[in-house]
């Protein structure tokens, strides 16, 4: 498990599960096969990436550091 995964668990409860759909992807600027390869852990986003992930999930930057 990486940050992000950690980050997405955080926010996670029993009412809420993360299903990100086309408006998340739109607002976060990154596709679908991108996003999904940085949750794998087959990839890692550059640091723009990393501050838009940071903004649509509301965390800080530093929280999604190591990837």
């Amino acid at each position: 498990m990486n940050k992000l995964n950690e980050v997405i668990a955080a926010k996670e409860t029993a009412a809420f599960k993360f299903k990100p759909n086309n408006l998340f992807f739109k607002e976060l600027g990154i596709g679908k096969k991108r996003f999904y390869a940085f949750l794998k852990n087959t990839m890692q986003p550059n640091l723009d990436e990393v501050e838009r992930i940071a903004k649509v999930l509301n965390v800080a930057p530093k929280d999604l550091t190591n990837l």
